[in-house]
């Protein structure tokens, strides 16, 4: 008999894990692999306990059998090592009876515990039972100033107010000599798992947060707490701290009002998501998609169904492609910067012969989750990448792409609307079939550099588009028989220690100009945004004037407008299709 894969799901809380588990469950049974749900939520397992943790009803689970729900009272506590030989065993049995197990991550902790190779120290409940009457004695936060001289590593992870967690961190330290296990590699315990996260814009989630607390209230959790403090909730160590919970017995021991405890509650869940993040960010093996995407139970049912396999170090990316006047570039989603973009990633996936292909890779993650920016956190970031790995300022087709990637991935409401990129904010502009995208301010130089192409050397001016470019202009008949297979070079080499962008131009009229683009990091492309307004730029240096510039490029044509808060560019950019690439 063949042993069904594991399949995870992770993301933050109100991405909706526990209805896409249901809704795969179901569409996999009807393929002829019946599928059950174990739980990997530490607070799940307590009975009473279901509007606070928006536990799935029974009308919610649809017939589909969840394991680890309701199994314990509120007055009991299990350790992570203890719900995971729980889990472990609800998988086996699952699997032992041809079913297809479906875990739902609560917090990272006890998901990797459930899948991934994780041993506990050991526990002594002598050691334990003389720190919790010392906890009982002298209070929390003396406890913790206690953790601090024995495992200072230790105490810099746990809040001052955690009195279970700061006992533990003692027993620990007083079994090991003060020193806290390191967390393991990211090694799996099980054979043949596959992660899924679902990826939700921030800004959204905090909506989705605030409405699911408010909700809660309305649904009856202050009556929820009450009844389970008259069963003992406060006995627990564990029950009672849970989000939700611990505000609203606060609210009813008069420590805060109650807008005052749902407020709490809603930063609580907030601070408790970012937290996991933190995990996440560094697990390559979760497989991100889009949280509320349709298609989703459709592409995890068809892996279990053709029987792929996750193999060791693999990832896997969905991608989207798109192009403006035939420069082409692959769209990647990491709206909370879950996974940044490597060198050997981008040029791997970028290879025309081993990869999609591309001239660029670019990814959309809001600026809040970009560790050097200090602008507006809540618009979009363009992560740019040339084919080789190399990390680019701007890109102006790029950016005219990535705005129609952002509209029809429906991420932006307006027509109008910011991007962030490393060369700063760019406003954007769609209309009927183009994107108009402002480029910022274009500064040609006063020298010149010499540029070599095939043999023939030209003067080049030197222009500042956000990133490097030097634009030669040639005579009509040099420009279809340039040799730009190898690139060119320039002196003085120093002017450029980064590289340079080359375009090589011809004036075919008033404001008409042709061009061809040598791109660092690329080779020659059939078109170069930010080259344009750079040619455009030089072309305006030399011929004043006020109206648009037209210059075709051999993947179609564009217009520069010259506008007081800097160029502005326009042409069509569209997507053309997607899929998912193995890494």
């Amino acid at each position: 008999m063949r042993v069904e894969p594991v399949i995870v799901l992770v993301g933050p809380t109100a991405s909706g894990k526990s209805s896409l588990a249901v809704d795969l469950a179901l569409e996999l049974g009807r393929r002829g692999r019946p599928a059950e749900i174990v739980n990997a939520d530490s607070m799940l397992v307590y009975r009473g306990m279901d509007i606070g943790t928006a536990k799935p009803t029974p009308t919610e689970r649809r017939g589909v059998r969840h394991h680890l729900v309701d199994i314990m009272d509120v007055t009991e506590s299990a350790s992570v090592a203890e719900f995971q030989a729980m889990a472990r065993a609800a998988i086996a049995d699952i699997r032992a009876r041809g079913a297809v197990p479906i875990v739902v991550g609560g917090s990272a902790l006890y998901t990797r515990a459930v899948v991934d190779v994780f041993e506990f120290p050991g526990a002594d409940a002598d050691v334990r039972a003389r720190w919790e009457a010392e906890l009982e004695r002298v209070g929390a936060h003396a406890l913790h100033r206690r953790l601090q001289e024995m495992a200072p590593a230790s105490a810099a992870k746990i809040e001052a107010g955690n009195g279970r967690r700061i006992v533990r961190a003692l027993e620990i330290a007083e079994l090991t000599g003060g020193h806290e296990p390191d967390l393991p590699e990211w090694s799996y315990a099980l054979d043949d798992v596959r992660q899924y996260g679902l990826s939700l814009d921030r800004h959204v989630l905090d909506r989705r947060i605030d409405e699911r607390v408010d909700a809660m209230w309305r649904q009856g959790l202050v009556d929820e707490v009450r009844g389970l403090l008259a069963q003992g909730l406060r006995e627990g160590r564990t029950a009672v701290r849970a989000i939700g919970y611990r505000q609203v017995v606060a609210m009813l021991d008069g420590e805060c009002t109650e807008e005052e405890a749902k407020e709490a509650t809603k930063r609580a869940t907030r601070r408790f998501f970012r937290k996991q993040l933190g995990w996440y960010r560094r697990d390559s093996r979760i497989q991100w998609l889009a949280a509320g995407d349709p298609s989703n139970v459709e592409r995890i049912a068809g892996d279990v169904d053709s029987g792929e396999e996750r193999r060791s170090g693999m990832g896997r990316t969905r991608f989207h492609k798109g192009h403006g006047t035939r420069n082409d570039f692959i769209l990647v989603s990491d709206p909370e910067g879950l996974k940044p973009l490597t060198p050997e990633f981008v040029r791997r996936i970028a290879d025309r012969r081993g990869g999609i292909g591309a001239d660029g890779v670019i990814r959309a993650v809001r600026s809040g989750a970009v560790g050097d920016w200090d602008g507006d956190p809540n618009i979009w970031f363009m992560d740019y990448h040339n084919a080789d790995g190399s990390v680019a300022e701007m890109c102006g087709n790029g950016l005219r792409v990535f705005a129609r990637y952002l509209l029809q991935q429906q991420l932006v409401d307006t027509l109008e609307f910011d991007v962030a990129t490393r060369a700063g904010v760019k406003h954007v502009e769609a209309h009927n079939h183009t994107i108009s995208a402002q480029i910022g301010r274009a500064m040609v130089a006063g020298d010149s550099v010499r540029v070599d192409a095939g043999g023939r050397a030209w003067d080049a001016t030197p222009v500042d588009v956000g990133n490097p470019h030097a634009v030669a202009f040639v005579a009509s008949e040099e420009l279809p028989a340039l040799d730009l297979q190898h690139a060119p070079v320039w002196e003085p080499a120093e002017r450029f220690p980064e590289g340079v962008n080359l375009e090589f131009a011809v004036v075919e009229g008033p404001d008409r100009l042709a061009m061809r683009v040598y791109e660092r990091g690329v080779g020659e492309t059939q078109s170069c945004g930010t080259g344009v307004v750079a040619v455009a730029a030089a072309y305006r240096a030399q011929h004043p004037g006020e109206g648009p510039v037209a210059v075709r490029v051999p993947g179609g044509d564009l217009r520069v407008d010259f506008r007081p808060e800097g160029a502005v560019l326009t042409g069509p950019a569209e997507i053309v299709g997607d899929g998912q690439f193995w890494y």
